[in-house]
Order: C-alpha cells, then sequence, then structure tokens
C-alpha cells in the first residue's frame, strides 16, 4: 500500500491465491524508499513464521524506535510515502 496499489492488484480468485501462498513476499522498489522503510517493512513481510518477527519486536526495530512517539512515527511513514511519490 506504500505504492498507492495493494500488491498482485490485477490478479483474481485462484490465481491470487496462488501467488500469495507460493509466491515471494511483495517487495517494494528498492530505488524509491530509505534503506532504514526497506528493511523494515521486508521483516513484516517475512513469510517464513519461524523467521518472522513478532509485532514486540517489530516494534523496537530502528524504523520505529528512531522516532520518540506516535505522531513522529505517522510523520516519518508519511514522509517516506511522499518521497515514494515523488519518484
Amino acid at each position: 500500500m506504500a505504492e498507492y496499489n495493494p500488491p498482485h492488484i490485477k490478479l483474481r480468485g485462484t490465481e491470487l491465491s496462488e501467488r500469495i501462498m507460493n509466491g515471494p513476499a511483495p517487495a517494494l522498489k528498492e530505488d524509491i524508499w530509505s534503506n532504514k522503510f526497506h528493511r523494515f517493512i521486508n521483516k513484516c513481510l517475512q513469510k517464513d513464521p519461524a523467521k518472522r518477527p513478532f509485532a514486540k519486536e517489530l516494534l523496537l526495530n530502528r524504523f520505529i524506535t528512531y522516532n520518540r512517539d506516535e505522531d513522529e512515527v505517522q510523520y516519518s511513514i508519511a514522509e517516506h510515502i511522499q518521497k515514494g511519490a515523488k519518484k
């Protein structure tokens, strides 16, 4: 959604289900987003549950902890989205 459309927007039904279950996790366009945001999203979208951090761990991620409060997190995410929209 950071890139304004959900991944696999053109797929429907079983093709969509198949892609979600068996395909790679969606990825951001690397040249648009900051490394910090890119790494955070990759961790969030890790498909293997054994490798995916728990929400509690994600909240300790540098992308989140770098920002001191909820308003700063929202601002930081909005800033990343605006940068992506410009490119």
